[in-house]
């Protein structure tokens, strides 16, 4: 983890040639594999952070092992779900909570909350949510902390999680005032069982499909497509596809980013 106000460090391929003992042809081939997702800046050049380094000598190790075996490979955690666990971390550690509290909060183990954080253990969305709630923080806050004063974000460069089954594209540029997504949610998903309520204000729009909200002290409500829900911060809610057919909603949370480290 960097110093605090200090951005992470950037590596060329070269520098994380050297450090895993490959070549950067064969690193270029891992990235068409999947393997490894370096980020790209404005004007296409690659970079590497110390995380992809990390994930870089894993695969060089399971390839050691393996091969090229995909079974072997595929035990690797996504890039998005080792982020999400650093993020954790780090918010857990800002707030001066140990893995026993916040997995308390939660409704974890703190075994599973470990995983989570070091990235080992696959995150749904409601677990996300969980933690965002019990961290006070927005969903995207769970994201990379670095803000952006980039307007557009184009239809190819948008971050996509994949949480269970739930597509969650980020809509906006990090460190924005409000924070939109495109949600992809299959049938028979949940946002989970026990009741959320987020620290800002949210906003639901459904594009396609029908999703059902249940809604602490109020009537269920249910959403066909058109329709549009604004969740006030503190009121506790559920939400689930109880449809035969996919629902594409527009999700838009007010950030806390503001006050986060």
């Amino acid at each position: 983890m960097p110093p605090e106000g200090r951005p992470p460090r950037r590596f060329r391929i070269s520098d994380v040639a050297s450090a895993v003992g490959v070549s950067p042809q064969t690193l270029r081939v891992w990235e068409q594999n999947g393997l490894i997702t370096p980020t790209r800046s404005p004007g296409g050049q690659r970079y590497y952070t110390e995380s992809d380094i990390d994930r870089a000598r894993r695969v060089a190790q399971l390839r050691s092992r393996h091969g090229v075996a995909p079974t072997a490979l595929a035990d690797l955690p996504e890039p998005s779900t080792r982020a999400l666990g650093t993020r954790i971390r780090e918010l857990r550690r800002h707030r001066s909570l140990t893995q026993e509290e916040l997995a308390l909060r939660v409704g974890l183990s703190r075994s599973h909350l470990a995983a989570i954080e070091r990235g080992d253990a696959s995150l749904t969305f409601a677990v996300v949510s969980r933690l965002a709630s019990a961290l006070d923080v927005s969903a995207r806050d769970l994201g990379p902390s670095e803000s952006s004063d980039d307007l557009v974000v184009r239809s190819e460069s948008g971050s996509r999680t994949d949480l269970a089954g739930v597509i969650w594209e980020e809509l906006a540029a990090p460190g924005q005032g409000l924070e939109p997504a495109l949600l992809l949610v299959p049938p028979g998903t949940a946002s989970g069982n026990a009741p959320t309520d987020r620290p800002g204000t949210t906003f639901l729009y459904v594009l396609e499909g029908v999703l059902d909200f249940e809604l602490s002290g109020r009537p269920d409500v249910r959403l066909t497509a058109g329709d549009a829900i604004t969740l006030p911060p503190g009121l506790a809610w559920t939400w689930r596809n109880c449809s035969d057919r996919s629902v594409r909603a527009l999700y838009v949370e007010t950030s806390a980013r503001q006050a986060l480290p």
